[in-house]
């Protein structure tokens, strides 16, 4: 449904556009669809996993094993987030240092 929903976003903002006082809150920006495209990557390896467990034959053993596979999956994706997040973080309490010393006069 989001690979539909993102394929379908020039149509959409377009509308939005079109309609734009009557939607006023309810119109998607830009981080709004920056997060759609992470959540839709995030679980991409779900739709898949689960295509592949409706198989002909199906397997306790392989569906223990894509079991493993999604669970170090998500593991590795929220190490990358935390990691980008702090780097953000940081990132922003540097810029903030640097500008409240731009402001003194001596």
């Amino acid at each position: 449904m989001l690979i539909v929903l993102l394929n379908l976003r020039p149509a959409i903002e377009k509308y939005c556009q079109e309609f734009e006082e009557e939607l006023e809150d309810d119109i998607l920006s830009y981080d709004d669809w920056k997060k759609l495209r992470t959540i839709k990557d995030i679980l991409q390896p779900f739709s898949r996993a689960t295509l592949y467990a409706e198989g002909d034959s199906p397997s306790i053993d392989a569906t223990l094993f894509m079991m493993d596979v999604l669970i170090k999956y998500l593991q590795e994706t929220n190490d990358k987030f935390k990691a980008k997040t702090t780097s953000q973080s940081q990132d922003r309490s540097q810029n903030r240092g640097q500008n409240r010393g731009k402001g003194k006069k001596k």
